[in-house]
């Protein structure tokens, strides 16, 4: 029970000092590899940090900001703006196996068509 103490003090020290400063975990195990070293040494510090509350709520973004979100344009008339999608491999009834979907986005009316299955050509 003495060095699991003495391994959980280690990793806090080098971990929760002003000086190390909460930098993750490459560099939180770089600083302590210069002076210690323990069996499964990585997987121990590994499984700190990734249960260390501070860590998981303070991460930092690593991708560009969110743009401004914006509206689509309403539409004051039904089908000046509608919206389309294909679902193919369907089963095979009557020879066709996809439907073309169509949908008017003011009045939520939609309506579908039957498409006949291309044969390729030999």
């Amino acid at each position: 029970m003495g060095p699991r103490l003495t391994i959980q003090h280690v990793i806090e020290s080098e971990h929760d000092t002003k000086v190390a400063g909460h930098r993750g975990q490459d560099k939180t195990l770089e600083l302590i590899r210069r002076n210690f070293w323990w069996h499964r040494m990585n997987e121990r510090i590994i499984d700190f940090l990734r249960s260390y509350p501070g860590c998981q709520q303070n991460k930092t973004d690593c991708h560009q900001p969110y743009g401004l979100s914006s509206r689509l344009e309403l539409r004051y008339a039904p089908w000046q703006s509608i919206a389309m999608d294909v679902i193919t491999e369907l089963p095979i009834s009557e020879g066709c196996d996809q439907l073309w979907v169509i949908m008017d986005r003011f009045t939520k009316m939609g309506t579908s068509f039957h498409r006949k299955r291309k044969q390729l050509q030999t």
